[in-house]
């Protein structure tokens, strides 16, 4: 939609659009160019307070009144430059986008089709219509999205080996087993992922929904690194413009080598808020009992709470850079497996010509283990701190296919070292959208 924004702006840029270049709205415009909306709100405010009926000025007003959340006042402005301008297609499209976010889905409406019996330029009817069929399905009662994923890769460290096949024990160095040693794979891997929501009152309201994901890698050594997972969930779901509550219950599988991991099940409540438009923000809990295929001793309960802020600077939504931190506690029942610890992860993303876009990530791990495990060889309880590194090219195809292409570099450092390990993974994967 910010595309066919901009494409009407040059549109009509000649025309009643024009900014007034003087006093308080040359400022407050420049402002505005700057995206520093805060600024631009007051300096435009000042204007319209002084000319209440300049266009020029109520249009900024609403623009500024949009970037930073005051969807009732970006309404005001945007109607007051419709009474003075009928024709001004530029106002009449934020207003549109100002309904919508509103929730005010037939208003939007009627805006949008107004403009497109204005005769606008082709790019601009093309991303109309498709806003068009969004406020449509936004309509329908259910909704559904999802995703199937092929990737072929390549592992060389696919069973977390260490390091070195000599290890420091309290009985002295000992040599890894041979069956331990970092292993090699080459393999492809398949993934599918849907989600559904019904609509159980009026939009903006709340939502039931339910989602499935299923992955599986292949190798030639299935029986040794082979991963399969399966997760199924319900709950509800509050949405507004500005804010997503989610209350899941949730219960997944792991396997490993062809052979049972763990199972677990439990509650993943999150919180998605969108203060500005460029800035957004999300936290979310884990809590859930994991029963692991190893034995009662294993087994945990296990507790997370996570939070990340995410930047979009500029029109273009793949410019992205975010921030994420998270603590967590798998209370096993023995003390040996208990750990606790905490996360940390710097990812971002920046657009390239031809719908391709390339993105990279830091992430931080570090677990605390409880006690001794092995009592005859491990000198103390584990401290493993662990760094990723990563990055990638990623196009699209149309509106629905992807192509991704990917590196993944892993380094575990453990006060026990046969759990030093590193790992090197990279990946060449394309995905297929469902809607």
């Amino acid at each position: 939609m910010r595309t066919a924004v901009a494409v009407l702006a040059a549109w009509m840029s000649s025309g009643a659009v024009t900014f007034v270049r003087a006093g308080a709205l040359e400022d407050a415009q420049a402002a505005l160019v700057r995206r520093d909306f805060a600024a631009a709100y007051e300096g435009f405010m000042t204007a319209v307070r002084e000319r209440p009926d300049d266009a020029a000025a109520n249009l900024g007003a609403g623009l500024a009144a949009m970037e930073t959340g005051r969807l009732g006042h970006a309404q005001l402005a945007f109607e007051r430059v419709l009474a003075l301008q009928p024709d001004n297609q530029r106002a009449r499209l934020e207003l549109g986008r100002t309904y919508h976010a509103l929730g005010l889905i037939e208003l939007a409406r009627e805006q949008f089709e107004a403009v497109l019996s204005a005769g606008p330029p082709a790019p601009v009817e093309a991303n109309i219509r498709r806003y068009l069929a969004r406020l449509s399905a936004e309509e329908r009662r259910w909704g559904f999205n999802g995703e199937i994923r092929l990737s072929a890769f390549y592992d060389d460290n696919a069973n977390f080996g260490p390091s070195s096949l000599m290890i420091d024990t309290l009985l002295g160095p000992l040599q890894v087993a041979p069956e331990s040693e970092p292993l090699e794979a080459w393999g492809l891997s398949a993934a599918l992922v849907g989600n559904a929501l019904y609509d159980l009152g009026t939009r903006g309201g709340w939502f039931a929904t339910g989602g499935l994901a299923l992955y599986n890698s292949f190798t030639e050594h299935a029986d040794e690194v082979s991963v399969g997972y399966a997760r199924a969930s319900l709950g509800l779901r509050h949405a507004t413009s500005r804010r997503e509550i989610d209350l899941p219950a949730k219960v997944e599988y792991f396997g490993f080598g062809n052979d049972d991991l763990l199972s677990s099940v439990g509650v993943e409540p999150g919180l998605v808020w969108r203060p500005l438009q460029a800035w957004s923000g999300t936290a979310r809990g884990t809590a859930e009992y994991r029963d692991y295929a190893a034995g009662e001793d294993r087994d945990a309960a296990f507790y997370r709470a996570a939070a990340s802020v995410t930047h979009r600077p500029g029109r273009d939504p793949r410019h992205a850079v975010s921030f994420l931190a998270a603590a967590f506690l798998e209370d096993a029942n023995e003390a040996g497996h208990r750990n606790d610890g905490f996360e940390a992860g710097l990812l971002g993303e920046a657009g390239l010509p031809a719908r391709t876009s390339v993105y990279a990530f830091a992430l931080y791990r570090l677990a605390r283990y409880g006690d001794i495990l092995f009592a005859d060889v491990q000198p103390e309880a584990r401290d493993d701190d662990q760094w990723q590194f990563g990055g990638g090219l990623r196009r699209r195809f149309g509106e629905r296919w992807e192509a991704d292409f990917g590196y993944r570099f892993v380094v575990n450092e453990s006060s026990f070292d046969l759990y030093d390990y590193q790992r090197n993974v990279v990946s060449l994967g394309v995905s297929y959208s469902l809607q």
